[in-house]
C-alpha cells in the first residue's frame, strides 16, 4: 500500500467524555400537570445548559437547542441519587429530563416509563413556549434515555412506546418478575429498532452481569448498532453519585474510577449516536479504551467508523470499524470524493485514487482496528474514509470521515 495515501487528520476532540465539557451545568426540581397522557400532576428534575451552575440557573437558549435525554432511575433511588452523571450530560449540551415518579417500595415500571415520556413531552413542549424558562432548549428532533437498575429495564416500555426515542443506554438493568415486571417490557426489546448501549459490572452482586444483564444485550438483536462494556471490578452503582456509592458500592474499582468509566461510557455513547461524533468511538471501544478495565462488544448491522490519533504509535493513526462478529470488513480511502456502486449502496470514495486499508472478517468482539502511518509530507491534504461490513448479501456502508493531515 502506498504510503502516500495514508495521510489524514484527526478531528477528535480534545476532551474525553468522562471530562467536563463545554457548558455550566444548571438543574431545577419540576413539578407539572401532564396533559398530553392524562397522567395528573408529575415531578422531577431537569439538568440543561445554564448560564451559571447550579439549581435554578437562568438556561443557556443562546447556544442551543439541544437533543433531550430521558433519565429514569433505580429502585428507591431519587433522581438527586444521579445529579453527578446527569450534570455531566448537561455539561455536553444535552437536556436531561430525569422523572421523580415510582419511588416506592413496590414500584412499577410500566408507570416509571409512561411518566418519562410524559415529562419528555413536557419538557419539549415548554421549549416551545418562549415564555418557558425551558424555551428555547430542545431540539425538537429524537429523543434518547438512559436508566439505572429498575429504571434501565422500564426503558424497555419507554421504547416499545414512544418512537421519538431513538437511542437508549441501560446501566446494570433489572431482569425478572419483581419490582414491578420486566417480563413484557424485555420480550418487547426484541423489536427495538433504535441504537443501544448495554453497561454491566463484573462486581455487580444486586443484577449478575451475565444472567441478568447480559440477555439485554442479545435481546436488542433488531437495534441497527447494539453494544455491551463490562467494567471489571464495578459493582452496582458505580453510576450513582459518590455519597451513595460510599453507602452501598462494594466493588474492587474504586467508586472515582467507576464513575468516571460510567460517564466516559454513556456521554460517548449519546454524543456518538445522538450529535453523530462517531469518531468518539475510539475511546468506548477502540485503543483509547487500553488500559481500562472494559471489555467492548459490537452486534451492529449499522458499522460505525472511526479514526483517532493513535497514543500507541505515534505518527500513526487508528482506524476502526464496528458490525457483527465474523462479519468482513473493509475500509478504503481516497483523495477526491466520488461514486461507487456497491451491493450495499452506493459508495462516496472516489474510484480513481482509492487504496484499501483493512479488509478481514471481525472476531468475537465484534470489531477491529488499525494503525495507520502518517507521512509527514501530506500535510494539508484531505483525505476521505469509508467502509463496508456484510456477511453475504447482508451488509451496510459507514459514513464517511474526511480529515486534513496538519
Amino acid at each position: 500500500m502506498a504510503s502516500f495515501l495514508l495521510p489524514l487528520f484527526l478531528a477528535f476532540p480534545g476532551q474525553l467524555s468522562e471530562d467536563a465539557g463545554p457548558f455550566l451545568a444548571g438543574w431545577r426540581d419540576v413539578s407539572f400537570s401532564d396533559t398530553n397522557f392524562s397522567m395528573g400532576r408529575l415531578d422531577g428534575r431537569i439538568y440543561y445548559p445554564a448560564l451559571a451552575e447550579g439549581q435554578n440557573q437562568a438556561a443557556d437558549s443562546a447556544n442551543g437547542p439541544y437533543p433531550l435525554v430521558g433519565f429514569a432511575h433505580g429502585w428507591i433511588e431519587p433522581p438527586s441519587d444521579y445529579d453527578d452523571l446527569c450534570s455531566h450530560l448537561a455539561s455536553w449540551g444535552f437536556v436531561v429530563v430525569s422523572t421523580g415518579e415510582e419511588l416506592g417500595l413496590f414500584p412499577r415500571m410500566q408507570r416509571e416509563a409512561n411518566a418519562l415520556r410524559a415529562s419528555l413531552w413536557w419538557a419539549d413542549d415548554s421549549s416551545a413556549d418562549p415564555t418557558h424558562w425551558l424555551g428555547g432548549m430542545s431540539d425538537g428532533g429524537d429523543w434518547s434515555s438512559a436508566g439505572h437498575s429498575m429504571g434501565a429495564s422500564a426503558l424497555a416500555y419507554l421504547v416499545r412506546d414512544e418512537s421519538r426515542v431513538q437511542a437508549t443506554a441501560l446501566l446494570n438493568p433489572y431482569q425478572g418478575s419483581l419490582l414491578g415486571g420486566t417480563t413484557n417490557g424485555f420480550n418487547s426489546f426484541s423489536s427495538y429498532s433504535g441504537s443501544c448501549l448495554v453497561v454491566a459490572g463484573s462486581e455487580d452482586l444486586t443484577n449478575n452481569a451475565w444472567s441478568i444483564v447480559r440477555p439485554w444485550f442479545e435481546q436488542a438483536d433488531a437495534a441497527p448498532r447494539n453494544f455491551w462494556a463490562l467494567i471489571n471490578g464495578s459493582d452496582h452503582f458505580g453510576c450513582t453519585d459518590s455519597d451513595i456509592h460510599a453507602l452501598w458500592g462494594f466493588g474492587s474499582l474504586s467508586g472515582t474510577t467507576q464513575h468516571r468509566l460510567y460517564r466516559r461510557l454513556l456521554t460517548g455513547f449519546l454524543r456518538a449516536e445522538v450529535k453523530e461524533e462517531e469518531n468518539i468511538f475510539l475511546h468506548l471501544l477502540g485503543e483509547g479504551m487500553s488500559g481500562e478495565p472494559v471489555d467492548g462488544e459490537s452486534s451492529s448491522t449499522d458499522p460505525p467508523l472511526w479514526v483517532g490519533a493513535s497514543s500507541l504509535s505515534p505518527g500513526s493513526v487508528a482506524l476502526g470499524i464496528a458490525a457483527e462478529p465474523g462479519w468482513r470488513v473493509r475500509i478504503g480511502a481516497s483523495l477526491n470524493l466520488g461514486s461507487i456502486s456497491t451491493p450495499w449502496g452506493t459508495a462516496s470514495l472516489d474510484s480513481g485514487s482509492l487504496h484499501l486499508l483493512l479488509d478481514g472478517n471481525l472476531p468475537t468482539q465484534g470489531w477491529t482496528e488499525t494503525l495507520v502511518p502518517i507521512p509527514p509530507s501530506m500535510s494539508g491534504v484531505t483525505v476521505h474514509f469509508q467502509g463496508v461490513a456484510n456477511s453475504g448479501p447482508t451488509g451496510s456502508l459507514t459514513r464517511v470521515r474526511s480529515f486534513v493531515l496538519p
